[in-house]
């Protein structure tokens, strides 16, 4: 059954309740996937629910769905992963959204270091964050995900060490012999606290790194964590997806 993410849900759905469908989502499931009254679609509200409903009408703009059943998603894991991404080149940058979506990450801060060699003009922000969440969605959608992961806005460091606080642990990503391995860093945390609703952070730099004054400034706050991944170069793109995987895998959520 086909899943498609409902943009602005009506409040305090029930069984039996009717559903519109218009503007873009309507073009896409009735003009591009040919659906009809009598087909049964599966609708999601990006929060973790799920509703089974009964195409009734297909007017020219509008259609109307009866809800016939609603459930809680299984996409979503409980150990919370948000990624502070060293802005990259568009395709390199899309890849660790799209990817990272995809094994369970759930949101994204666009992080602008001393090194970036990318610079978001403010004049084409909305438009690139547009482009972003809809990667986002269609990677969501495409690994039957229950919710659709948040993007913020760019920020840079200072910015990020702000909402610091909201995380219990937040990792960087190092080169090989500046840190412990990860799963090293991982199984302090299983023995230091509630492994299993823990909302991490992990930091990932450019490609010529993080500075060492920015790593200083980072590593200077309560419950940050330095790591490496081995003794291989990783790209920039890279760290995230496998970092995810990583420790979603550690969890036993993968």
């Amino acid at each position: 059954m086909r899943r498609f993410f409902l943009k602005d849900k009506p409040d305090n759905l029930n069984e039996g309740d009717i559903v519109p469908i218009a503007g873009e989502l309507y073009n896409h499931i009735f003009n591009s996937l040919r659906h009809e009254s009598g087909d049964n679609i599966l609708l999601l509200d990006g929060d973790g629910l799920k509703y089974e409903v009964e195409i009734l009408e297909v007017k020219q703009e509008i259609a109307e769905c009866r809800i016939i059943a609603i459930e809680e998603t299984a996409g979503e894991p409980r150990v919370q992963i948000y990624i502070a991404q060293a802005i990259a080149k568009k395709g390199n940058f899309e890849y660790v959204l799209q990817k990272s979506t995809e094994i369970g990450a759930v949101g994204f801060y666009p992080l602008e270091t001393a090194r970036t060699v990318v610079k978001i003009k403010e004049s084409r922000k909305a438009k690139k964050i547009k482009r972003w969440q809809k990667i986002i969605k269609e990677a969501a959608r495409q690994s039957e995900r229950g919710e659709i992961p948040e993007i913020f806005d760019p920020v840079d460091l200072a910015q990020l060490k702000g909402s610091f606080s909201e995380f219990d642990a937040i990792l960087i990503a190092r080169a090989r012999n500046e840190a412990s391995g990860l799963k090293e860093v991982v199984n302090k945390l299983e023995t230091s606290c509630d492994y299993e609703d823990l909302r991490f952070l992990i930091l990932v730099g450019p490609e010529g790194g993080f500075t060492d004054t920015e790593i200083d400034e980072i590593l200077s706050v309560d419950n940050t964590y330095g790591f490496n991944l081995g003794p291989r170069i990783l790209r920039t793109e890279t760290v995230a997806p496998l970092v995810t995987g990583l420790i979603l895998y550690e969890r036993g959520e993968i």
